[in-house]
């Protein structure tokens, strides 16, 4: 949400490094990536995951740290309109046009 590269193809703890390079995140925004992305690993790819301890405590002080980063239009887009919620409404939109287009072909 706030224009920071997230590759699909990386790992978890591969992009937390990378952010906190790219970020200069210091001690305590760095350890809460790193545990949210062990935690996110532990989530993909581990027979069972453990809870984490304070997950939400975490993304807030991440949140702090990427809106830092970003200009003021940036995190005002992050705020209003984040990418992250409005794909899932882009791809519904998609969905609703494909579906009258199949209307009018059928008629």
């Amino acid at each position: 949400d706030h224009r920071l590269p997230w590759p699909a193809s990386e790992t978890p703890r591969a992009t937390g490094r990378r952010l906190t390079e790219a970020l200069t995140l210091d001690g305590a925004a760095a350890e809460a990536l790193a545990r949210l992305a062990l935690a996110e690993e532990r989530a993909r790819y581990a027979p069972s995951a453990e809870p984490l301890a304070t997950p939400r405590d975490d993304v807030r002080l991440l949140r702090t740290a990427f809106r830092a980063h970003a200009s003021r239009r940036v995190r005002w887009r992050a705020r209003l309109f984040p990418p992250s919620a409005t794909k899932s409404l882009r791809r519904a939109g998609t969905r609703v046009m494909d579906v009258f287009e199949w209307l009018d072909v059928a008629t």
